[in-house]
């Protein structure tokens, strides 16, 4: 180190140095608190890191802001003394701030102490001391003080009066909950300029349902230690946290500040299966308690309400979308008749929580996969006694169209025949006028009634859809031809309300008519 120091002298001469971010994101985010008793002098060192060039060093011009009320500089002295020969160097004092001006000839630096500011408490008090410049052969650079192998864009002054039994001085602090708290350095300040002695310290917390005392911890020696904070789990409110420390059994003093947790917002959870079996055309299934373990989070954001976001890759499987009621879990599934197939449910359950302070609303995302499989009738040896409609039979609009009915060829018991030739079915309506069935005799088409659909040799039944303009409840029919004593096959369609059956001018001929009911029929019936 120079033994030079060059003393403080009043410049009358503005001396400016553009600021500029000379500041890595690397360097510590808290801010250090020194402090110093009044009169008393401070070093305040300034380094270079790793982030420069290597470089000459020709001139150097090193600033430093302050209270000046509270802190001046009284010299400057260099580092280690990195200038082989140098002209001069001296240090500027205006208005809060320090300027150390260096010109010389130097050897090739890109990291270490440069300068020291020598520093002394005029008052009591508090200031922010902050590095605002630091510019080498007329170009900025990266630095910044150097406290405890650390680097600090700026720093707090605590200047207290000699020979008192002091704690520095804590800043407030803001967590998220449940956030990791980083052990918080304080600082004791021993009478009589001593630096040993016993010293007894506790924190007490003024919200022990948010920081139970036993979840605080005072570690380290001698002037220096380290507040351990471990708050409640899912806990968030505030806190006023005091320090004591006791010196020699004698004298009592202590320190307090406010420490916030802000409320973060846990994902609901939940459990289910992975997989639904169903027979095609089983009707409207109703699994209770399907859903288990549904939780909005942590215990304090049990009144939240919760939502089941459900989405289904093959929705056509069914006449409705699934849903889950949130309360009990219960899963209610309306498959369409006489399909088969697989269907995947993904779901997510929401809640009314707020996202903001990094929190979350949704749950992560779980599936199940529902399999329908084909309809599979017990096959009997008897002959043919009925004919029998197979469906769930649930209402429809006007503009809808049934899912596929299936009528089939029964024994007396109900069970299915098999047919030795191709057996033709006449169905009917009571609604002739509206009443239209999607049928297949060799092809598809649309037919009123009378219409004909073909139970194939070597099965057991066909398909067919129907579909009615107008509200109401219409029976339909099922006969088989030539007539063989069978028993006719009946049921009734409901028809809900709804607008008028022919929604548009579908071929564009310019008019509504019978071929836009028919085509527009067709398009439903895919």
């Amino acid at each position: 180190m120079l033994s030079k120091i060059i003393p403080l002298g009043f410049i009358l001469i503005l001396f400016f140095v553009p600021v500029s971010q000379f500041t890595p994101d690397s360097y510590a985010d808290l801010i250090k608190t020194l402090c110093v008793e009044k009169g008393e002098e401070l070093i305040l060192s300034v380094a270079l890191d790793e982030n420069n060039l290597l470089e000459q060093v020709e001139s150097m011009y090193i600033s430093i802001s302050f209270n000046s009320e509270i802190l001046l500089p009284k010299g400057v002295r260099l580092s280690n003394g990195f200038l082989s020969t140098y002209s001069c160097y001296d240090i500027l004092q205006v208005s809060g701030k320090a300027t150390a001006i260096i010109n010389g000839t130097g050897v090739n630096i890109q990291s270490g102490l440069v300068v020291e500011f020598i520093m002394f408490g005029v008052d009591t008090g508090k200031t922010n001391v902050v590095v605002d410049s630091l510019n080498c052969n007329d170009h900025n650079i990266f630095g910044g003080f150097w406290v405890e192998n650390d680097h600090y864009q700026r720093i707090y002054v605590q200047v207290i009066e000699a020979d008192v039994f002091h704690i520095s001085e804590i800043e407030n602090r803001s967590y998220f909950e449940d956030q990791l708290v980083d052990p918080i350095p304080f600082s004791i300040n021993l009478p009589g300029g001593n630096t040993s002695g016993f010293i007894a310290t506790s924190a007490v917390s003024s919200n022990t349902d948010l920081i139970p005392n036993g979840d605080m911890e005072i570690k380290g020696v001698g002037t220096q230690r380290h507040l351990f904070i471990v708050p409640a789990l899912n806990a968030f409110g505030t806190a006023q946290v005091t320090i004591f420390a006791t010196y020699n059994w004698q004298q009592q003093i202590s320190q307090t500040f406010s420490i916030a947790f802000l409320p973060v917002n846990d994902a609901p959870t939940f459990s289910m299966p992975s997989a639904i079996t169903l027979v095609e055309t089983s009707g409207p299934q109703l699994f209770t308690n399907w859903v288990t373990n549904i939780s909005p989070g942590a215990e304090n954001e049990q009144n939240q309400t919760l939502n089941f976001i459900i989405s289904v890759d093959q929705p056509d499987l069914f006449y409705l979308p699934p849903e889950i009621d949130p309360v009990s879990g219960d899963l209610q599934l309306f498959p369409v008749d006489n399909r088969h197939g697989q269907a995947l449910l993904s779901v997510c359950l929401q809640d009314d929580g707020d996202t903001s302070n990094d929190g979350h609303n949704l749950s992560s995302k779980m599936n199940c996969l529902v399999t329908i499989t084909p309809f599979s009738p017990v096959i009997s040896d008897y002959p043919v006694e009925k004919l029998k409609f197979v469906s769930s039979n649930q209402a429809i609009s006007p503009q809808k169209v049934t899912p596929y009915i299936r009528i089939m060829a029964c024994d007396a018991n109900g069970d299915a025949v098999i047919m030795e030739s191709d057996t033709r079915v006449l169905l009917q309506t009571e609604s002739p006028d509206t009443g239209w069935f999607y049928v297949k005799e060799t092809q598809w088409t649309w037919n009123k009634s009378n219409a004909f659909v073909v139970i194939p040799e070597g099965q057991y039944s066909a398909l067919f859809k129907y579909r009615n303009g107008r509200p109401g409840s219409f029976q339909i029919k099922a006969s088989e031809l030539p007539e063989q004593n069978w028993a006719d096959a009946s049921m009734n369609i409901v028809v809900q309300s709804g607008d008028s059956d022919i929604s548009a001018d579908i071929d564009g001929n310019g008019c509504v008519d019978l071929k836009d009911v028919i085509l527009e029929m067709q398009f439903l019936s895919k």
